[in-house]
């Protein structure tokens, strides 16, 4: 993936040695280029003055629109990632199904109960583009305001754009991608809309942000069998806060 971004205009830092199965340094490892700059997770509600940061967050939007753009055909991104074409969503949602199933180490019944409601509400793709996955404050590096690399591209797939969206605009994401009373989610969906041209489907959208926390939950329980396997040095599990954020996406706390 970054060796062929390194001909888009995005801001990818370059991969010079991939040591895929970990001969050289114990565990797999990328060594990319050293790119200049800081990582700041929640640089929009820090201390620099309330235009520098609003001028910040719609650059980042555009950054987003930026990676949804990019012509993942001529860079043959679709000779080694699959395209799932309009059925980006339910294509999503078995992939990480079958991350839960492999992970967990007990049952989850609010993991249950959103399954069987994004099951039954699948939305329609729009289009194919290349996904971040994580896209965040905390994956840019800045250098004088000006970002200067978009990183973390593990995640990195072909899908709906309204995935990023979803992730972006889901509520355990507000700290890292809203100013109070100066940058809302439908600011940030408004100028994603102006820079595109595109419409946002809100209620896809809904569907989406539900997914993210699902995926936020997923990724906890597989954060707590990566510490049981020795494989990272903190434990994980799905939160309250994160349970709770996906029932109420899913209209689970009604039932």
């Amino acid at each position: 993936m970054l060796k062929a971004l390194e001909t888009s205009e995005l801001p990818t830092p370059y991969a010079r040695w991939l040591d895929a199965d970990g001969t050289w340094f114990g565990r797999p490892s990328l060594i990319m280029r050293r790119v200049p700059g800081e990582c700041d997770y929640h640089v929009l509600r820090g201390t620099r003055p309330l235009a520098w940061r609003r001028d910040l967050a719609e650059r980042l939007c555009d950054l987003l629109a930026a990676v949804h753009a990019v012509d993942w055909r001529r860079l043959r991104i679709g000779d080694v990632l699959p395209d799932p074409g309009m059925a980006a969503a339910a294509y999503e949602l078995d992939r990480w199904e079958t991350v839960l199933r492999r992970d967990q180490l007990e049952d989850y019944p609010e993991l249950e109960l959103a399954l069987g409601w994004l099951r039954a509400t699948v939305p329609p793709g729009s289009r194919t583009v290349l996904v971040h996955g994580d896209f965040k404050p905390g994956n840019v590096l800045l250098e004088d305001g000006r970002v200067t690399a978009l990183l973390d591209w593990e995640l990195a797939h072909l899908g709906d754009p309204l995935e990023d969206l979803g992730w972006v605009t889901q509520p355990l994401r507000a700290r890292e991608h809203t100013i109070a009373r100066a940058w809302s989610n439908e600011d940030l969906i408004a100028r994603y809309e102006h820079t595109t041209g595109a419409q946002v489907d809100r209620a896809s959208l809904a569907w989406w942000t539900a997914f993210a926390a699902f995926k936020t939950a997923v990724m906890q329980v597989s954060g707590l069998r990566s510490f049981l396997d020795g494989r990272s040095e903190e434990p994980f599990r799905p939160t309250r806060a994160v349970l709770g954020t996906l029932l109420d996406a899913v209209g689970g706390r009604r039932c």
